[in-house]
């Protein structure tokens, strides 16, 4: 008799553990930060438009305006085809990166936000071309009409 309420136990500790997500309340959700930030990235997801001049760069998770995501974004500014564009940087740290946003301060059409801020989350659902040499967070998933070119830090091979 006591190894069956054992395992009655254990099969509801499993099912709770599995399921437990649709018997809590909004607000003890709520309080989670990820979940929140997740819950803001699919409303954004569904409600705002796509952008057809919106290019979207992120380097390292915004540890700086590098490699190739920085190189692609140099040729396209200094090209009059891509002046109806704007461009948004990532970065993860502004104090940190004043002098890049100085340099870049006289551009109207360059724009940087915060690494994880509800701003990142609503420039990346508009992008219509998103610019990365690593991989976006675990949450994105690429809309349809949006071009995703991923440039690859280093070299594959060993």
């Amino acid at each position: 008799m006591r190894s069956l309420l054992k395992q009655a136990a254990s099969i509801l500790w499993e099912f709770k553990r599995f399921f437990g997500f649709f018997f809590r309340s909004g607000q003890e959700l709520w309080k989670s930060g990820w979940k929140r930030r997740n819950a803001r990235y699919a409303r954004y997801y569904h409600y705002l438009k796509i952008n057809e001049n919106l290019v979207f760069f992120e380097a390292f998770l915004g540890r700086g305006m590098l490699c190739g995501p920085y190189a692609l974004f140099r040729e396209m500014l200094n090209d009059p085809y891509y002046k109806r564009f704007k461009y948004v940087w990532v970065l993860d740290d502004f104090k940190y990166h004043r002098d890049l946003m100085q340099r870049y301060h006289g551009c109207k059409n360059v724009k940087f936000v915060k690494y994880m801020s509800r701003q990142y989350l609503k420039e990346l659902c508009r992008a219509k071309y998103l610019v990365n040499n690593t991989t976006f967070a675990s949450f994105f998933t690429k809309r349809e009409g949006q071009v995703y070119i991923n440039t690859w830090h280093g070299i594959p091979l060993k």
